[in-house]
């Protein structure tokens, strides 16, 4: 996946200042409370270490060429500090009267004069023909010091070990936004591929299930990305087969003109054939017009309607156009009351007229089609079953798209549009449609749409009020 650098308003940029800001408060923090809980023991302490010799050899230099006068000023002066030196008595009075401090002392009869040497800390010497011990001790804290390689005898300048630190805490904090937000830049990724025409680009094969809340994002995005690229399919075969449709009646239109121009005794059968050609694309643009106004289903004006009502209207005009095809229609009421819907009568008549219109058609000589009204947990059932051929079972699932027709059609010249129209209808009700072969022979379509209380009158003026 190719790396994009971030924009300065990115999410980021937002992880990595957040990252480096906590980074930065807690390693102070914690560093601060380990410099002043260790150093503050120190405090009152003998200082044996090269910053005391250091100022005990001063102390020295200033007795010897200034005599005890200036030592007394020195050791009173603020440079006698960090750290601090005392030059004792052998009566344990300090030169200079100042108090010395208890954990020195403490410190100073433990070691005793074992310590004294050229290259120790603790020296000895005579003023006015007395003995006096010089020793340092600290009375401040020292100042803080800071060493990137803690483990390391290596010292670095103060500057030098915070811009090493800073380095490394820009790197951990990059490192971690960069693991952060991975699982969004590949989201990022995806929406953008999908943007520019590839359908067909998911976004959850690349996100581990652990970054739980951008999974559930991208599974989102791969349900909607399904969606539209199932859309664009269906756009891009609805297209080619319309053009398709239209194009063979327009292909005969322009041989009756051709034959119209040849041979003026065929002109009126040329004009015949005309006319049932373009009443054939008007049939179609209605066919169509009416599928797609169904397929905006929130657009559809629906009132509480009787489905027992509607099965009634469906049987009445089934029988009478099944009466001169000699095929007999069975109706079916398993109702225990009258079930209400909340529907577009107009919309759910077509679809059920379809599909009833469609079952006649297949339906041999003498054969039956039957009708049946039941209820189904919270939905009204409504099918149609016929006597016909019925359809492969690797056909079922796309019978209801526009311009399919099964591979057993023989009968009819419609679009097929009729059964694409009727789920169209169901779903901009919120029902369901399917379709299944049944024994020995024939096809059974099922509706599903979900029921309201009835109300006592249908039909009344308060009942048809749209909303």
């Amino acid at each position: 996946m190719k790396f994009r650098l971030p924009t300065p308003t990115s999410l980021f940029w937002k992880i990595f200042a957040g990252l480096l800001t906590v980074i930065l408060v807690t390693a102070a923090a914690v560093w601060g409370a380990a410099y002043y809980s260790s150093r503050q023991q120190e405090v009152g302490q003998l200082d044996l270490r090269w910053t005391g010799q250091k100022a005990v050899e001063l102390a020295l230099s200033i007795h010897h060429f200034g005599g005890r006068d200036a030592l007394i000023e020195w050791l009173k002066s603020d440079v006698n500090r960090r750290p601090t030196v005392y030059v004792i008595s052998d009566d344990g009075s300090e030169l200079s009267g100042r108090p010395i401090p208890k954990p020195a002392l403490s410190s100073l009869e433990q070691i005793g004069k074992a310590r004294t040497g050229s290259e120790n800390p603790i020296k000895t010497i005579e003023i006015d023909g007395r003995p006096h011990l010089l020793i340092a001790a600290r009375e401040e804290l020292p100042p803080p010091r800071v060493n990137p390689l803690p483990f390391f005898h290596i010292r670095f300048p103060t500057d030098v070990a915070l811009a090493t630190l800073f380095v490394l805490t820009l790197l951990v904090s990059t490192v971690l936004a960069l693991y952060y937000t991975r699982p969004l830049r590949r989201l990022d990724a995806a929406m953008r591929r999908f943007a520019q025409g590839e359908f067909h680009t998911r976004a959850s094969p690349g996100i581990a299930p652990a970054d739980s809340e951008v999974a559930a994002l991208a599974l989102v995005f791969d349900q909607m990305a399904e969606h539209i690229e199932q859309l664009v399919r269906r756009q891009r075969r609805l297209f080619h087969d319309v053009s398709h449709e239209v194009r063979s009646p327009l292909a005969r239109i322009a041989v009756a003109v051709d034959l119209a121009r040849l041979d003026e005794k065929r002109t009126k059968q040329c004009l015949e054939r005309i006319e049932r050609e373009v009443d054939a694309i008007d049939r179609l643009i209605e066919g169509l017009l009416t599928y797609a106004r169904y397929d905006e289903g929130p657009t559809l004006q629906k009132t509480r309607i009787s489905m027992r009502r509607v099965h009634q209207t469906v049987l009445e005009m089934l029988a009478f156009e099944a009466e001169p095809r000699q095929v007999r229609v069975l109706a079916e009421d398993r109702l225990s009351g009258d079930v209400g819907i909340f529907a577009n009568e107009d919309a759910l008549l077509s679809a059920v007229s379809n599909i009833a219109r469609n079952a006649l058609r297949h339906s041999p000589k003498g054969g039956t089609v039957r009708l049946r009204l039941q209820e189904s947990g919270d939905s009204v059932e409504w099918a149609c079953a016929d006597e016909g051929p019925g359809i492969p079972e690797n056909e079922l699932e796309q019978i209801f798209s526009p311009f399919v027709r099964g591979s057993k059609e023989s009968t009819g010249t419609g679009f097929g549009l009729g059964l694409a129209i009727a789920q169209s209808a169901v779903r901009a009700h919120g029902g369901l449609i399917r379709a299944k072969n049944i024994q020995p022979h024939g096809l059974e379509v099922i509706i599903s749409i979900p029921k309201t209380p009835a109300p006592k009158h249908f039909g009344s003026p308060e009942e048809e009020t749209r909303p």
